[in-house]
């Protein structure tokens, strides 16, 4: 709770619905060994909602739940520092061009850091599980590499969800299954991102380019512009 909720002094209050529920969430990926993701699909599965009351849980939201220290009864002052804006390559969704502050959050240093007991929500064990659960889901993890691989991905923007676009690689509609067939896709297409259910549809979409349907395609081993062609 905030100093100006608190009457001038900050403290945790621990709600015992929401301790309940995270105590769960641990349960299931330090006890049962389930991953991010299934952990959200069992919450949406459940009926339960997201803190800001969404029907899904987005697995970002849950991967810091689990890695929060606070959960464990040690709260950090000083986690993160307030520095230089980051370059932005496109304006966040919904926010406009220029952003109100000239700032950005870092993570801070550890020499910086206080750490301030607080009530425990679940016991260090399982939460040294939890993470070495975690380490170990990510070595397992058949995620690519960091960083973007497409020309023209993080910088296109749909008009329609206002969701960036991203480089994809199929092999449905390649002729050579070894070759996948590279395009750009919206993330408002991705069901599985929401829920289960599309942010835009076809139906709902309104109408002008660029649609969220598949933009354009890059041919393979070109990096200039000249090499994207119109998609379908």
């Amino acid at each position: 709770m905030s100093k100006h909720l608190a009457g001038g002094q900050a403290h945790y209050q621990v709600l015992p619905e929401q301790a309940a529920l995270v105590q769960q969430i641990f349960e299931w990926v330090g006890r049962e060994g389930l991953s991010v993701r299934a952990v959200c699909r069992r919450l949406q599965q459940q009926g339960i909602a997201s803190p800001k009351g969404k029907a899904y849980w987005h697995p970002q939201a849950v991967g810091k739940l689990l890695k929060h220290p606070v959960y464990k009864g040690a709260a950090i002052f000083g986690r993160t520092r307030v520095g230089e804006r980051r370059p932005r390559p496109r304006p966040l969704r919904g926010r406009p061009e220029q952003p109100r502050s000239a700032k950005s959050r870092y993570r801070g240093a550890v020499d910086d850091q206080i750490t301030i007991p607080v009530p425990a929500i679940v016991s260090a064990e399982l939460f040294e599980a939890v993470a070495e659960r975690l380490a170990e889901n990510r070595k397992h993890c058949r995620q690519r590499q960091r960083g973007p691989s497409y020309l023209l991905q993080g910088l296109l923007e749909c008009g329609c969800c206002g969701y960036a676009f991203y480089g994809k690689g199929s092999t449905r509609f390649a002729a050579n299954p070894a070759a996948p067939y590279p395009y750009y896709r919206c993330i408002g297409m991705d069901a599985f991102r929401f829920g289960g259910q599309r942010a835009v549809s076809e139906q709902t979409a309104p109408p002008g380019p660029p649609r969220c349907r598949r933009v354009g395609r890059c041919s393979r081993g070109t990096g200039t512009p000249g090499g994207i062609a119109p998609g379908i």
